[in-house]
């Protein structure tokens, strides 16, 4: 099914039509982007030292976006709790400024691509990531192994063994992370290395072979 795009045509959009259009769903722009509005940076969000390079999208994947206005479901879901700042997008790229369970088929192939814009003068905005939790979330103050902060492993498991590591977020690009095959079957935790404690940054893989992607 085909998310609606209410306000704006393209993430680039976003910033213009917060005000007036929450909840609203926008769209993943590839492969031609148009650079970002000037933004500034969230007061109380850690900055990254060293994100990794930018990578681009493979043909075939399914996209999940990742950002810093990608917000809870309220009231939070039923079976996983509180979920934040993670979206699947549909193949015209749409996706919900709301974070739900994410359904997928046994099997997919996912990248997670960083969809918060630069910040003002075109400097690099802020990296976000996704990394394994080990079969449920941890309590809120959970602090990421080092190595989380780079892009590890090529499956999606519940362990600590995998991370899209730190992807980047640039004026000129989306960035998106490795390919991450999923298993058969599985529910799958995972939260941003960066954004977990600060801002609640987590969400949850659900295979089910009835998935609508």
């Amino acid at each position: 099914m085909k998310v609606r795009v209410a306000c704006a045509s393209t993430v680039f959009g976003l910033l213009a039509a917060l005000a007036g259009c929450s909840g609203a769903n926008y769209n993943v722009v590839a492969p031609a982007l148009t650079p970002s509005p000037a933004a500034t940076q969230t007061p109380g969000i850690p900055a990254s030292p060293a994100p990794q390079a930018c990578g681009g999208a493979v043909a075939g994947s399914v996209l999940i976006a990742v950002g810093s206005y990608i917000e809870p479901q309220i009231p939070p879901d039923t079976t996983y709790g509180t979920l934040s700042g993670y979206a699947l997008t549909d193949a015209a790229g749409n996706y919900p400024l709301v974070a739900r369970p994410i359904v997928l088929k046994p099997n997919d192939v996912v990248q997670f691509v960083n969809v918060d814009p630069a910040l003002a003068g075109g400097a690099a905005g802020t990296p976000h990531s996704a990394a394994g939790l080990q079969a449920t979330f941890f309590p809120v103050s959970h602090t990421f192994a080092a190595s989380a902060s780079l892009a590890t492993g090529t499956t999606i498991d519940n362990s600590s063994a995998w991370s899209t590591g730190e992807i980047p977020a640039l004026a000129s690009s989306l960035c998106y992370s490795q390919r991450l095959q999923l298993p058969a079957s599985g529910v799958f935790f995972f939260g941003d290395v960066l954004f977990y404690t600060p801002a609640n940054m987590r969400d949850v893989l659900v295979i089910s072979p009835t998935a609508a992607r």
